[in-house]
């Protein structure tokens, strides 16, 4: 018997016991592989059109139980298209193996893995499940305040609607009790991080954003590399992304009719956007089925127009984070993750032009991480838009993936790989099979990401409620554990380095436009932070002091930055001197 059997079995009992009278199916009855139904979460999901509806089809192992979303037109879209779906991975799966297929380009198909085509009838075992029995049951709304009063049964909320709407939804789920997972980024602003981690620690409710290459093997494997010193110390990191060309305008002005002067507009940058302001300017339709009002949600008031909804949402300030946040926590999250990162001591961007109304074409932002422990400083630099690192010469013939990818570049050597930690390679290529040979597989725990290698086929969500339900989370009490001694680790650190400046933390600002950060004479604007995690808020690392000239001012600064404690074990004190 399993580990997670005991768990289940463990939370029916417990459920027997205190609610006496309810009819509950143990799952041996059922037989084995079968969950009862009383041992099911019953889901709720706000914004279904996109990303939402690929979570409930990892979901329809549990009760969907109700359905909300603000343009369901659009929503039915993309539910209408399971059937063609499950259609055609069913095709790929009765495909002999011995006969050769062809894709749209001419070129062979190759024949799925053993673990791909278990997957495959994973996949098509759910989307047939979330079809047939879920859609056609589950309670559907526009607005999701109406959802959460009406709705009594939901035990989870998966929130996946536009980025600035993503707290606010959190954040009444968990008021009313429920377990949220939250798409990525986690949210629009920094003050928003801050109450979901207060809000989350307050609850001690599941809690967890949804962030797809976190759980694939790939990614774990890459991050492995690093773990095993594969590449050695790892100082300098590069991360890029082709988004948001091809998928959806930035730089954008809004559109709006404006007044010309008496010679008209002229064909300068101020002019041509003039131009381009009126020009898309119209009475264009709202979709009859878009509730605007509540699309629009917490943002300012804006008139609907079809260059906002659906998808281009991102590259507007109201409502999205640009390039970084939809793809940073599918790029930078492996190397913040092998290198434990922790926070950035400073942040510097540039960027095409921006309007503040819609976000550059693209940007370049450098981040500089202090040193951990045994482990060096690290700079960080952020590529979007199109723009690209220098291709490393280990590389020979091969490009760099133009569609996104990240460079660790080692003591050792590098390493290589594409968007979501997919197909991880080292650098140079004569590398590959020695420390392919020696790198652990299993170095990450699998089943705390989705199970046992199966990456995204279990249900995280589920497996960490029913985990919170009986006690038996072993695995996020350690975690706990550990962020608690590094809150202390990280007092101590700020209380050694008062020698060479005060740690000074993020302005504690509420609006949601910008916050400043002045670290002793240096000051920094930051618009938008990559966040992806509950349990952390965005802090700054100390200020560095610039190097004495003298070798007797050297000498004092390098006593002052060493704990009183050492000094003395040292003979530096000034009673030992």
């Amino acid at each position: 018997m399993s580990k997670r059997e005991v768990t289940r079995r463990k939370f029916i009992t417990d459920a027997a016991i205190t609610g006496a009278g309810i009819a509950i199916v143990p799952r041996h009855v059922l037989g084995r592989g079968m969950t009862a139904p009383s041992d099911l979460l019953n889901v709720a999901a706000v914004g279904v059109g996109g990303q939402g509806r690929s979570n409930l089809i990892n979901m329809a192992s549990e009760n969907v139980v109700a359905l909300c979303d603000v343009d369901w037109d659009y929503a039915n879209k993309g539910f209408d298209s399971l059937a063609s779906n499950i259609k055609n991975q069913q095709e790929r799966l009765d495909w002999p193996a011995n006969t050769p297929r062809l894709n749209a380009q001419g070129r062979p198909i190759p024949p799925l893995t053993p673990v791909e085509r278990q997957r495959m009838q994973a996949d098509v075992a759910r989307m047939t499940r979330l079809k047939n029995e879920h859609l056609p049951r589950a309670k559907r709304y526009t607005d999701y305040r109406e959802m959460l009063d009406k709705q009594k049964d939901i035990d989870a909320v998966i929130v996946a609607t536009p980025d600035h709407m993503h707290a606010t939804i959190a954040l009444a789920a968990m008021d009313l009790g429920k377990h949220v997972y939250v798409q990525k980024p986690l949210c629009w602003s920094v003050a928003e991080a801050r109450q979901l981690s207060r809000r989350a620690k307050e609850t001690k409710l599941a809690t967890q954003m949804g962030n797809q290459g976190h759980s694939s093997d790939e990614g774990r494997t890459a991050v492995e590399y690093v773990m095993a010193g594969a590449i050695g110390d790892v100082r300098e990191v590069h991360i890029w992304t082709n988004r948001p060309l091809g998928y959806w305008p930035q730089g954008l002005p809004r559109p709006e009719v404006r007044t010309p002067p008496a010679n008209g507009f002229a064909w300068n940058g101020p002019g041509v956007e003039a131009r381009l302001a009126t020009a898309m300017a119209g009475n264009y339709p709202k979709p009859g089925t878009l509730n605007w009002d509540l699309f629009l949600g917490v943002a300012p008031g804006v008139e609907y127009h079809p260059v906002y909804h659906p998808f281009n949402w991102r590259g507007w300030v109201d409502w999205g984070v640009g390039a970084i946040g939809d793809m940073g926590a599918h790029l930078i999250d492996h190397a913040m993750w092998a290198l434990d990162l922790g926070f950035p001591a400073t942040i510097e961007t540039v960027s095409t032009p921006f309007n503040g109304v819609c976000f550059p074409h693209a940007t370049m932002t450098m981040y500089e991480f202090p040193a951990r422990g045994n482990k060096p400083a690290v700079k960080l630099t952020w590529y979007d838009g199109g723009l690209l690192p220098p291709k490393p010469i280990e590389m020979g013939s091969e490009e760099l993936n133009k569609g996104g990818g990240a460079l660790l570049v080692g003591s050792k050597g590098k390493l290589l790989h594409d968007t979501y930690g997919y197909k991880p390679r080292l650098l140079p290529h004569s590398r590959r099979a020695g420390e392919e040979a020696r790198a652990n597989p299993e170095r990450e725990p699998r089943d705390e990401l989705g199970g046992c290698g199966e990456g995204q086929d279990a249900g995280v969500v589920p497996v960490r409620v029913r985990r919170s339900a009986d006690g038996s989370d072993a695995a996020r009490s350690r975690r706990a554990a550990h962020r608690q001694e590094d809150r202390v680790r990280r007092r101590e650190h700020a209380r050694h380095q008062r020698g060479r400046g005060e740690s000074v933390p993020l302005a504690h600002a509420e609006d949601r436009d910008c916050c400043v950060v002045e670290i002793a004479d240096f000051k920094i604007q930051i618009t938008k932070l990559f966040l992806y995690r509950f349990g952390r808020t965005a802090r700054t690392g100390t200020a560095r002091r610039r190097r004495p000239r003298t070798a007797r001012a050297r000498s004092n600064a390098s006593r002052a930055s060493i704990p009183r404690r050492r000094r003395r074990r040292r003979g530096l004190t000034p009673t030992s001197r």
